[in-house]
């Protein structure tokens, strides 16, 4: 468990910056678009992390979880 809060101390802490910088002006698409969210290089970055974190933490806590006979 402590591994686990670590890593989510580390992944938040990659993540403010893109945070701070969430704000209208940034990129060529508006804001409020689905495509800016998943095309725009800042958020793309967090997305991809989002997933790639998820496929490793998943597994995991889906292995780690008791079996019901």
């Amino acid at each position: 468990m402590k591994s686990l809060t670590t890593l989510a101390v580390i992944v938040t802490a990659l993540f403010t910056p893109a945070i701070a910088a969430a704000h209208p002006g940034h990129g060529v698409l508006p804001g409020n678009s689905l495509w800016h969210w998943l095309l725009e290089p800042l958020h793309a970055v967090a997305i991809v992390c989002a997933i790639a974190l998820a496929s490793l933490v998943v597994p995991r806590l889906v292995s780690a979880r008791p079996r019901r006979s």
